[in-house]
């Protein structure tokens, strides 16, 4: 096989699997951002207050995480610093908040890949959350 071929075969491959992903996250990205617009994420936000406080972090933050849990990481990094003026995280809570985000993010849009995947949704998302929290 010649480099030419190699290469129209990998990029008809990696087009392919780009098409598949947007199908999937492009309508994912729509429905949370309007849920986001209708004000759902800033409702259910306060049920994650305890959690933040477990970790000794703001309540604010909570509303940031739940956003990292829908929308994606950088979803949630605007969030911190629309919401909680930075002299008030410390190096810590940065950090702290950093883990549970990194772990469990984009909740939506990657379950759907994951369970195309083979792995169930409900024990993959509880494994990511519960990963965060460690």
């Amino acid at each position: 096989m010649n480099l030419k071929t190699m290469l129209m075969k990998k990029t008809l491959e990696t087009f392919g699997v780009y098409c598949e992903l947007v199908r999937i996250i492009v309508p994912v990205a729509f429905a949370t951002q309007f849920l986001v617009e209708a004000g759902v994420i800033e409702a259910i936000a306060p049920a994650l207050e305890p959690v933040m406080g477990f970790y000794g972090l703001p309540p604010a933050l909570a509303f940031a995480w739940l956003t990292g849990l829908v929308i994606g990481v950088w979803g949630a990094v605007v969030v911190i610093f629309t919401l909680v003026p930075v002299s008030q995280l410390s190096i810590a809570d940065m950090t702290v908040f950093s883990a549970l985000r990194l772990f469990a993010h984009a909740l939506p849009s990657e379950q759907l890949i994951i369970q195309r995947a083979g792995p169930g949704c409900i024990v993959t998302a509880l494994m990511r959350g519960a990963g965060g929290m460690i």
